[in-house]
């Protein structure tokens, strides 16, 4: 016969176990819901982006988007989700696609989409599910936008059937433009440009709960990645280092030194594994996402001397 003592500790110890599993669920759904919710406050996560928020005074042509003549286009999703985007005719045959990063819009690559216009090129800004004009309420952290980005190709496609696609993307927009990569693209996508994009979801959180936020990555990130999985049918596990693996389109990675949100090893990482011809410019004094501002020059001059190497 079971001791008494025993039995009543095995209750207790099965009561505690039962506690603390139901304590990491609600705890990191709440997580979950925070980070990839549309509707939820980012502004503390965002806070942790740059270091030096004098930078953004720099930020030139944040009006692109006011001042130019641009029309509204849509896409469907696989999902049957409306996807907004705004495209910018500039006379030409060549298409410079820019995608957006986290909890941004299409509105705000305005500075990078005069860019390209004023080297001649056709523009389109997407809006991300989930966020801008976009429908959605889950944020994509660049895999199910990968397929999104497969039918603003084939729009662009539609306009210009003769013309040559640029994919730029930067954060969670150039996870994206890799995600895609991976894909079997059309030929006339001729260069993919990848601005501080990360490894793959789980690696930015392993390091994000860690280093910037003091929180045991585990099992917290296990519990956050299975609410991802049964609600978005997706991994964070799998990213843009696997996808890169199987790329033939070129690509040029760029990461600032100083980015304090996705370690710059990441892109050193991507471009070790990237399969097609690659380019890595790793950009000093470059904060998240503004390494244009740290270096213009360089930055650009990088970016066209590669496109016209390879386009």
């Amino acid at each position: 016969m079971i001791n008494k003592k025993l039995l009543k500790a095995i209750r207790w110890l099965s009561l505690a176990m039962i506690f603390q599993t139901g304590f990491w669920l609600l705890g990191s759904y709440r997580v979950y819901k925070k980070i990839m919710s549309k509707q939820s406050d980012k502004s503390k996560i965002l806070d942790k982006t740059t270091t030096d928020r004098s930078i953004d005074k720099r930020i030139a042509n944040r009006d692109f988007f006011d001042i130019v003549q641009y029309r509204d286009v849509y896409v469907k999703s696989r999902d049957d989700l409306t996807l907004h985007g705004r495209y910018v005719e500039n006379g030409s045959e060549d298409t410079a696609i820019v995608i957006h990063g986290y909890n941004s819009n299409s509105y705000r690559k305005g500075p990078i989409a005069k860019i390209f216009h004023d080297r001649g090129y056709n523009v389109l800004c997407p809006d991300l599910r989930a966020h801008g004009q976009s429908q959605g309420e889950m944020i994509g952290m660049g895999w199910p936008d990968h397929y999104d980005l497969l039918e603003w190709i084939a729009l662009v496609n539609a306009i210009k059937p003769q013309g040559k696609i640029i994919l730029y993307g930067v954060s969670m927009g150039g996870a994206a433009v890799l995600n895609a990569t991976g894909e079997k693209l059309p030929a006339n996508v001729k260069v993919a440009i990848a601005d501080c994009a990360f490894t793959s979801p789980w690696d930015l959180y392993k390091f994000q709960f860690k280093e910037i936020y003091n929180t045991p990555p585990r099992p917290l990130l296990d519990f956050v990645n299975l609410f991802n999985k049964l609600e978005n049918k997706n991994d964070f596990k799998i990213g843009p280092a696997d996808m890169v693996k199987k790329s033939n389109t070129p690509t040029l990675f760029i990461h600032g030194v100083d980015d304090p949100f996705i370690p710059a090893d990441m892109s050193k990482k991507l471009y070790e594994s990237s399969a097609g011809a690659k380019g890595l410019l790793m950009v000093e004094n470059g904060q998240h996402g503004r390494s244009y501002l740290a270096d213009p020059k360089l930055y650009f001059e990088s970016i066209f001397d590669f496109i016209d190497l390879h386009i």
